[in-house]
């Protein structure tokens, strides 16, 4: 496959591990046809653990071909039903395999081959959040309380950890405690939310400032017309709250597992002579079973390449690792100038506008400084009040969503993360702008309008 002469579309960026992706994408190949859809192409490309997303745009393998089975496969009642059963079984699955690996081949082996099956279960929900938000709206779409319906209709019945959270903290507004057991206990059932794949968890120090600082969780009031509902908007509104509740289900479990198995990883990183589980997350997941089997350690080349820039792409058939190490898996990894030649041509460029408009996931209207964030990386530069803009959000963005005045994303629909943590603060949302993250610069003023779905340069 000739990556440059094909159409790839940039989708997001975050930070994880090259086994992560090297699984990521084997698993594309390999395992979509369990949840009933087809092979997925995609793209990555590394510094470090740092990662921009890519999935082919179009033909066989895109993102298109993907949308359009998963689309198909929901107008089916009973689709819901077989992913709620096959998340929670692999879910429980993994967190218990997480729990219980050693850092010997058998273990890891065992691990990463069902963990490959799970990474399915990230592209799928975060696909489906779109799609069904956009078939939604177009089913209110002639009426003028649509928007209204669909925030109030389609809340999840189930809270998700981060509501969790915060309704433990309002339970311990006024009380007389003891503020560190308290912070302890908070780190023990929500520690773990901000972690995904490599960043650091929530420890003491962060809840004891929340604890002192907290606010009541503000009332949400839904609006509920006096209309009545066909069967099919009913069913779909009943599937945003639903795919919401198990895309941030899978969020959770993946975090918590990724934070159970770095002491394993840290034992990996010693006997492979690196410090830490981190320096183990530039292997990909070839090489770490190879070094358990045979003590074949990477080349050292290799890890330094990775750390400046490579890229990872998915294919049907056997190829070799550039640069040193061959195996049978559907991955090639490509250094240097080819790197940076496909970064060069599929990275999304600026744009010259001066708004952009998307879907409102919580209405209101508030002016301030734009800042884009990408990456965790990013987080330093947030001030309070300041307009997030992102890609999309993930659960390590909290701390700085909690001092934003509104947040705008690229891509995303009413169950994604950030419609629920907009719903849940009260935050001014639009999702879905597209380009938001290209149009707008640092430090520009802005206006975002959630009442009609506009975000402005001032």
């Amino acid at each position: 496959m000739n990556l440059i002469n094909q159409s790839w579309q940039y989708i997001i960026s975050r930070n994880i591990p090259l086994w992560t992706t090297s699984l990521v994408l084997v698993g594309s190949l390999n395992h979509y046809p369990t949840y009933r859809l087809p092979a997925l192409k995609q793209v990555r490309i590394h510094r470090g653990y740092h990662s921009d997303f890519y999935m082919l745009a179009n033909g066989e393998g895109s993102k298109w071909e993907f949308a359009d089975a998963l689309q198909e496969n929901f107008r089916q009642p009973e689709y819901l039903e077989f992913l709620q059963n096959i998340y929670k079984k692999n879910c429980e699955e993994l967190l218990i395999m997480a729990h219980d690996i050693t850092a010997d081949y058998d273990s890891i082996q065992q691990f990463f081959d069902f963990y490959g099956h799970c990474t399915c279960m990230l592209n799928i929900t975060a696909q489906a959040s779109k799609i069904i938000t956009d078939h939604t709206a177009s089913l209110f779409a002639d009426n003028p309380n649509g928007s209204e319906i669909i925030l109030a209709y389609g809340a999840p019945q189930s809270r998700v950890p981060i509501q969790e959270m915060e309704r433990a903290l309002d339970d311990l507004v006024g009380k007389d405690i003891d503020i560190r057991a308290a912070a302890e206990n908070l780190v023990e059932r929500f520690g773990w939310i901000p972690a995904n794949f490599v960043d650091a968890p929530w420890g003491i120090d962060y809840f004891i400032e929340q604890i002192k600082n907290h606010v009541l969780s503000k009332s949400q009031k839904n609006f509920l017309p006096n209309i009545k509902l066909t069967d099919e908007q009913k069913y779909y509104l009943h599937l945003i709250g639903e795919i919401t509740f198990l895309n941030e289900y899978r969020k959770s479990i993946f975090a918590r597992v990724h934070l159970i198995i770095r002491p394993v990883f840290d034992e990996i990183a010693k006997k492979m002579g690196l410090e830490s589980w981190k320096d183990v997350s530039l292997c990909l997941h070839q090489e770490i079973l190879d070094f358990l089997k045979s003590g074949v350690k990477p080349a050292r080349e290799l890890i330094l390449a990775r750390q400046k820039l490579c890229l990872i792409y998915n294919n049907e058939n056997d190829l070799s690792i550039m640069l040193g190490t061959s195996y049978t898996e559907k991955v090639c990894v490509l250094y240097g100038d080819a790197a940076a030649l496909f970064e060069e041509k599929f990275a999304p460029k600026s744009e010259s506008r001066s708004e952009v408009r998307g879907m409102v996931a919580n209405k209101g209207k508030v002016a301030g400084i734009a800042k884009i964030i990408l990456s965790s990386e990013d987080f330093f530069t947030f001030n309070e009040g300041d307009i997030l803009i992102a890609k999309m959000t993930s659960m390590d963005f909290i701390p700085i969503m909690k001092k934003s005045g509104a947040f705008i994303t690229d891509e995303g629909g009413l169950a994604s993360h950030a419609a629920i943590i907009a719903r849940e603060y009260g935050k001014p949302c639009i999702i879905g702008t597209k380009n938001a993250t290209k149009v707008f610069k640092n430090g520009e003023k802005i206006e975002v309008d959630a009442e009609s779905g506009v975000v402005r340069k001032i």
